[in-house]
């Protein structure tokens, strides 16, 4: 049985940053808004972990101001400042950037697409410089003398230029596809393929919630704000109680803390890494196949 609304059991002084209204735009998010806004809440607990052990000052002032931009302004627009992009969107080839900058995503989504410069370049920084060095020059001598018969190689083939880019223990491996092979082929290879990559990583299928993300359900469970608060807690190694948190982030009195315990386990599960994956993924899925306005 749900415990009723009731008073607090003490006064406790919330940060003059947060206000409810401020989360009012939140019905306006996409999925893809709803990633950014997630990932960043990830990214920030991360940071608010690292200040206390940092020993740069300068970087420490940056990263707090990081932190109170995102506070002031809930609902954010992580590209909207230099400073937010250095801390919350670091990675070129990471799905936010994927989403935020439109790119053309060719009918695959964000996790099976092609490789791009920089994670090629960033596989090919794993392989050592004397090897890559040298496997440039050959493929750059084959490129120079495709017309011009036999030409003796100061940079010859090796064996281990078939050896895998990425060692078998990764979880984003790339792949070469055969695309004069009929789909019926490609697709029955696939399965058995994917059963492969993930017996040699030791990976298996993540996501605890696979289920969609519903703007409506994470507006109601009020994920955004309550993260933000318990962000502020742990900061501050101030504990929240329950029934203060249920009023200060659902409409007074009308919600309990059964309702704060429901929120604090999905916003949770929402944070971790298989998960944002998942919504990532719809964001893209979406992107892809809803009829883009003319």
């Amino acid at each position: 049985m749900r415990k009723k609304p009731g008073r607090p059991p003490k006064k406790l002084e919330l940060p003059k940053w947060f206000n409810l209204k401020k989360y009012s735009d939140a019905n306006k998010l996409d999925t893809s808004g709803w990633y950014e806004q997630l990932h960043c809440r990830m990214m920030l607990i991360q940071l608010l972990r690292i200040i206390p052990n940092h020993s740069s000052p300068h970087w420490i002032k940056q990263a707090n101001e990081a932190i109170t931009l995102v506070r002031e302004n809930p609902i954010i627009d992580i590209t909207s400042s230099a400073l937010l992009r250095a801390y919350f969107y670091t990675t070129p080839d990471q799905p936010l950037a994927a989403l935020k900058e439109n790119r053309p995503i060719d009918c695959l989504g964000i996790y099976v697409t092609q490789p791009t410069i920089g994670s090629i370049c960033s596989m090919a920084s794993t392989v050592t410089k004397e090897k890559r060095e040298h496997a440039i020059k050959h493929f750059q001598e084959c490129a120079s003398n495709t017309t011009g018969g036999f030409y003796q190689q100061k940079h010859p083939s090796q064996s281990w230029f078939n050896e895998p880019l990425m060692a078998d223990t990764t979880d984003n491996p790339t792949i070469q596809i055969d695309l004069n092979l009929t789909d019926e082929v490609l697709i029955n290879i696939f399965p058995n393929l994917l059963k492969q990559l993930r017996k040699k990583s030791n990976t298996r299928q993540s996501g605890l919630s696979r289920r969609a993300v519903s703007t409506d359900e994470l507006i109601k469970l009020a994920v955004l704000p309550y993260l933000d608060l318990e962000a502020w807690g742990a900061e501050t190694k101030t504990i929240i109680p329950d029934r203060i948190m249920a009023d200060a982030i659902f409409p007074q009195g009308t919600r309990s803390e059964d309702d704060v315990r429901t929120t604090k386990i999905r916003a949770y599960n929402l944070l971790r890494s298989c998960n944002l994956n998942n919504i990532a993924a719809q964001a893209a899925a979406e992107a892809l196949f809803t009829p883009k306005k003319k």
